[in-house]
């Protein structure tokens, strides 16, 4: 990372209790509403990213549609700085977390898939993308559960690679 830029450090000392992880969410449809056209050009997800601790080898990244339905998967990390690049074709409907979420936590905490998404010919549609959410959770290193984790992430952009 370079001493002109900043990282978000997220930590988790231990996956103790259910549900075993740890999500949140950025909604950016209000700083782009202006742009929302032009969504659909965009093919790549870049991110900066690395893993905080060795542990931690993977973790989840999906993008939200308005109704809810997630398109996701695992970033795989090391310690080092990385820029990976994701092509939106790879993303897959993936369970995403009910955020935010209320006190008592009475909902559950995975949102249900909307009825009549994620059939056969299903995929994402960038016009309707509202979130971006980010989970470190032992569905992304099964092996490794014990012990802290933590991701650093320093950006998240779309891009259009030819």
């Amino acid at each position: 990372m370079s001493t002109d830029r900043l990282a978000l450090r997220v930590e988790v000392p231990s996956f103790k209790y259910e549900p075993n992880d740890v999500s949140w969410r950025h909604p950016f449809v209000k700083e782009i509403d202006t742009r929302l056209e032009d969504m659909s050009r965009f093919n790549t997800l870049c991110l900066r990213v690395r893993a905080g601790e060795k542990a931690t080898t993977h973790f989840g990244i999906a993008l939200i549609e308005k109704d809810g339905t997630g398109w996701g998967t695992s970033v795989p990390l090391t310690t080092q700085w990385n820029e990976i690049r994701i092509p939106l074709s790879q993303l897959v409907l993936t369970k995403v977390a009910m955020l935010p979420r209320g006190w008592p936590a009475l909902n559950p905490y995975w949102l249900p898939i909307p009825v009549g998404r994620g059939g056969k010919d299903d995929c994402l549609h960038m016009e309707n993308v509202e979130d971006v959410q980010f989970s470190v959770s032992t569905r992304y290193f099964e092996k490794h559960v014990e012990g802290p984790h933590a991701i650093e992430l320093e950006s998240v952009t779309l891009e259009k690679l030819h």
